[in-house]
């Protein structure tokens, strides 16, 4: 079937979904999501999604109107409709339609909205610039307010790069849309997922291979400057999975090609994904 949407019950193409104009997702971003991907047609974790899907709707007081194991068989469902052995799957919740205030209603019904079509393929490396962090103060939630995000994605593209790492008061936190690490002297360096960064689904089930690996690792503050005297340089995230960063700032990172930890890290990764 290919491309498809689910809105709160409905399954249509995708090219003819549509939601209310007075949405609050719409209107103000009131709402959170989650991406999964499929390989050989199997959903990759989707359990631990879903699982973040409910920690980022109880900081923000959204009743979500489904269990998560019914949410969950939706998902298995929409999916198993299109098709795609190798897929990407959207999980939207907003806080629903209202008449447009500020404030939350007392009384709401919350859109659930599911789309799948197929995952794009992650590139072999990237080029990355810093940008200042202009997001809020609860960046552990996958919120879809997601515009300054969106201008810093779109400052690394007019710098010719493929991703913005983001500073906050000196410190390191995380890419637009990815997590990252960095290696230096045999130890593998990650910030902690406090506040200020998201808690990656791909993050964590990398510190899980570091760990399995034995390698040196530490999770702690990182300065930006660290950036450039690292000998490697990766970001995890769905769609990338486990990316070496070859150049920040115009600054090449080992010698402009991946490193051995995030070589063998990545193989790693992949290894997990096959059927």
């Amino acid at each position: 079937m290919g491309s498809i949407a689910y809105i709160n019950g409905e399954l249509l193409p995708i090219d003819q979904a549509s939601v209310n104009i007075e949405d609050r997702g719409y209107q103000f971003g009131d709402g959170i999501y989650e991406v999964v991907v499929s390989y050989n047609g199997s959903l990759f974790k989707l359990d631990a999604h879903l699982e973040r899907l409910k920690r980022s709707a109880e900081v923000i007081n959204l009743e979500i109107n489904h269990s998560i194991t019914e949410i969950r068989d939706i998902c298995q469902k929409v999916f198993l409709k299109s098709k795609l052995d190798f897929a990407s799957l959207y999980i939207q919740v907003t806080r629903g339609v209202s008449p447009r205030q500020h404030n939350i209603p007392e009384n709401y019904e919350p859109n659930l909205i599911i789309t799948v079509r197929e995952k794009p393929e992650p590139a072999e490396m990237v080029k990355a610039v810093t940008a200042e962090d202009l997001r809020w103060k609860k960046c552990c939630v996958k919120t879809t307010n997601l515009l300054p995000n969106v201008l810093a994605k779109r400052y690394a593209h007019d710098s010719g790069c493929d991703e913005a790492i983001l500073i906050r008061e000196g410190n390191l936190m995380e890419g637009t849309s990815t997590n990252i690490f960095l290696v230096k002297d045999g130890v593998v360096l990650t910030p902690p997922a406090d506040d200020y960064i998201l808690e990656g689904i791909t993050r964590n089930t990398v510190l899980n291979l570091i760990e399995e690996r034995g390698y040196s690792s530490k999770v702690r503050y990182i300065k930006a400057q660290e950036l450039f005297s690292a000998d490697e340089v990766f970001l995890t995230g769905t769609y990338v999975e486990v990316m070496p960063v070859v150049e920040i700032d115009g600054v090449t990172i080992n010698g402009g090609k991946p490193g051995p930890y995030t070589k063998t890290l990545r193989e790693d990764y992949r290894n997990l994904l096959a059927p």
